[in-house]
């Protein structure tokens, strides 16, 4: 291959790599996670405060909940709001006076509030039984 032809292929896959970074940086830097292709209205929504001792600790089980939801395709969105913050109008539209608290909805109404075990394995079931 001539030197020129060299040069053009490394700028295309130099370009190509810059590219691929940036779509990724888009899709994983949203601090609200869909499933692509999801159209079902369902959401697991989860209420928390930044000042919370028990969101603290809450925080990496909903960190591995949402890995989880991602490896299992389960179809739901999932959204994190501060009830003290951006997500004060959010908690009082549902009534959520504490924290953490998780809930479902679909199509932007209620379905039901997570009351069971804060364990990964738990959260994954109670929302696959509802969908």
């Amino acid at each position: 291959m001539k030197k020129s032809s060299i040069n053009l292929l490394y700028a295309f896959i130099g370009i190509l790599t810059i590219a691929a970074i940036v779509i990724a940086i888009l899709v994983f830097s949203s601090p609200n996670k869909t499933l692509e292709g999801f159209s079902n209205g369902y959401s697991v929504e989860y209420f928390m405060m930044q000042s919370c001792p028990h969101c603290t600790r809450f925080n990496s089980t909903w960190e591995k909940f949402e890995q989880a939801v991602q490896k299992n395709a389960v179809p739901v969105k999932l959204e994190k709001f501060d009830i003290t913050g951006d997500g004060e109008k959010r908690a009082q539209k549902f009534q959520v006076n504490s924290a953490p608290t998780v809930i479902v909805t679909k199509n932007n109404e209620i379905v039901k509030e997570y009351d069971g075990p804060r364990e990964v394995s738990a959260m994954l079931s109670f929302i696959k039984s509802l969908l």
